[in-house]
């Protein structure tokens, strides 16, 4: 079973805004999203959906695979 890394994932998004230049607010207005989600994202206590993770990677300009980072270790079908 695949599973993200919240925390790696979070650290991820927080450093891509910051590179874009990019405020809590205007990546929680551009998502249509609250900045608590934005804060919860980049702290790792919660995952954007599907739906905020492709319009984060267009933000950005990056792949969803870029944006989130999986556990390292062994998979299970």
């Amino acid at each position: 079973m695949i599973q993200v890394d919240r925390t790696a994932t979070g650290r991820n998004i927080r450093r891509l805004r910051r590179e874009r230049g990019l405020t809590v607010q205007q990546t929680a207005d551009q998502t249509q999203s609250l900045m608590r989600t934005v804060y919860k994202w980049e702290a790792g206590t919660s995952l954007p959906s599907l739906e905020n993770l492709l319009e984060l990677s267009d933000l950005f300009g990056v792949t969803v695979n870029e944006l989130v980072v999986i556990e390292k270790g062994e998979f299970n079908d």
